[in-house]
């Protein structure tokens, strides 16, 4: 499979996930910018394939500001998570239980 494929880069979203839930929080930075933003490749990612609302890219960029508050990156952490209630908002409407939780 091609690794632009979207089926592709949820696998590397799913790793990352894997190890930051393992604690090993310096593997799953290189994987959620691959997922997010294929960076290395057509440049897209889930992202541009998908767009900033849906919710497999809210739900990497989340993954992605946990592992950065973990790392002590607490500002790119902050800016994620203003950018993840953003497109909540947007796609589900300020009082939607999504948009509420954490």
């Amino acid at each position: 499979m091609d690794p632009d494929h979207l089926d592709t880069l949820a696998t590397v979203q799913s790793l990352a996930v894997l190890y930051r839930h393992k604690g090993q929080l310096a593997k799953p930075v290189d994987l959620y910018q691959w997922a997010l933003y294929d960076q290395n490749r057509n440049g897209r990612g889930i992202e541009g394939e998908q767009g900033p609302t849906h919710s497999n890219t809210i739900h990497t960029v989340l993954g992605y500001a946990i592992v950065m508050q973990h790392q002590g990156n607490y500002k790119e952490a902050y800016l994620l998570c203003q950018a993840v209630l953003h497109q909540r908002k947007a796609k589900l409407g300020e009082e939607h239980l999504d948009t509420l939780k954490p």
